[in-house]
């Protein structure tokens, strides 16, 4: 529709944009002129390009007391409008509830007035000057009025003594606090010993590549693979397909959160700096890394961060330790400082030569540690951590 009014010398045009998702944008465009100026006009003209944002990631959501704390991300487009705030639907019992409005640009909310007793799910929209976007993927419910029970949270204060072998047997009394080992071929009960002798276990995946020796290749489809990364066996997956992988990264995690570790590593979550077969940007690597985060800690997990060095500050809020592999070799552990100000702990194996770069992890209170490349359990040299 359009109208046209007279203003001292001026034309002007009313013009409103299509319905989208129940908002309508109205804007006045003026009518050229050559007393408008080109980047006045540019402005105007914008407006008329800018539509609702899209979809905010999966919301990943932890059950409380009558209430649920969720964490999302944002979305992709804000498609030529700033965010000004996010709408959150509670879903229970079948019942879609009442949207609570967040004025904020923050990518987390606590849903509060919640039933104990009752599992909810959440869908996430944003909002622009335009109007309110498509909504998000259903989160996957949680049940409220059962608080999960504190994560571990490693910090960087003092030395921790720690292990990492993902290959062999695994000794279930390692002598060391904290121990790294492969989450599909180590068990409950293996878990369950070596909690005995006081240890925190990590439990590690790949969630960056596919691995035909794994008991659920089968589910990852041929449209996913890409380039190998040089290990038999593993081919770089193509991030962006959240919908493809969400489901079994998912059971992955709650593999490990059902055989009790404390923590997870997650492997190669760095592909957009590497020839993956895939044109993967820094964003869309922390969407994925961030969704990562938030999915384990709605399961009880912590986790960690393992390398994708260029993104350290941007992703250390969402993670409760780093890993870190050759930092000495590559001269990156400079890039690690971000979490031991935020006093979580730092883990660095390196794989090649003595131990001389010992003196310099303590200095930076890094936790470091030779190891054979295999992981195997070959070759154990770790730092004495004097700090």
């Amino acid at each position: 529709m359009m109208r046209t009014t007279k203003r001292t010398g001026t034309v002007a045009s009313l013009v409103a944009t299509s319905v989208i998702a129940g908002a309508c944008a109205i804007a006045l465009a003026p009518a050229p002129s050559h007393h408008t100026s080109a980047p006045r006009a540019a402005a105007r003209a914008a407006l008329f390009r800018a539509s609702v944002p899209s979809p905010p990631g999966r919301p990943v959501a932890v059950g409380g007391n009558g209430r649920a704390t969720l964490r999302w991300t944002a979305p992709a487009h804000a498609n030529g409008s700033p965010i000004y705030a996010y709408l959150v639907w509670p879903y229970s019992g079948g019942h879609k509830g009442k949207a609570r409005q967040f004025l904020s640009k923050k990518t987390t909310a606590v849903i509060t007035g919640l039933a104990n007793g009752h599992k909810y799910a959440f869908r996430v929209a944003a909002r622009n000057s335009v109007g309110i976007g498509p909504q998000s993927a259903t989160s996957a419910p949680v049940l409220v009025g059962s608080p999960t029970p504190a994560r571990w949270r490693p910090s960087s204060s003092a030395p921790i003594s720690w292990n990492w072998q993902l290959q062999g047997n695994v000794p279930t009394s390692p002598g060391v606090k904290v121990f790294d080992i492969d989450g599909f071929d180590n068990s409950a009960a293996t878990v369950a010993a070596l909690h005995a002798h006081g240890t925190k276990v990590i439990c590690y995946i790949d969630v960056g590549t596919s691995e035909n020796f794994r008991s659920d290749f089968a589910k990852f489809p041929a449209s996913v693979e890409g380039a190998t990364n040089g290990w038999p066996g593993e081919r770089w997956l193509d991030i962006r397909q959240l919908k493809v992988l969400e489901p079994i990264m998912i059971a992955r995690m709650r593999m490990c959160a059902q055989r009790h570790f404390d923590a997870l590593e997650p492997d190669n979550i760095d592909g957009y700096t590497n020839d993956t077969g895939f044109p993967l940007t820094a964003q869309e690597q922390f969407t994925y890394n961030t969704w990562i985060a938030n999915t384990a800690h709605s399961l009880g997990l912590s986790v960690g961060l393992k390398n994708d060095n260029d993104q350290t500050a941007q992703l250390a809020p969402y993670f409760d330790w780093a890993l870190d592999e050759q930092c000495n070799q590559y001269s990156e552990c400079g890039t690690e400082n971000v979490f031991v100000r935020a006093h979580k702990a730092v883990f660095n194996a390196e794989y090649q030569g003595g131990t001389g770069f010992c003196s310099s992890d303590d200095a930076e209170h890094i936790n470091g540690a030779l190891f054979s490349l295999d992981l195997d359990g070959s070759t154990y040299q770790p730092c004495k951590g004097n700090w």
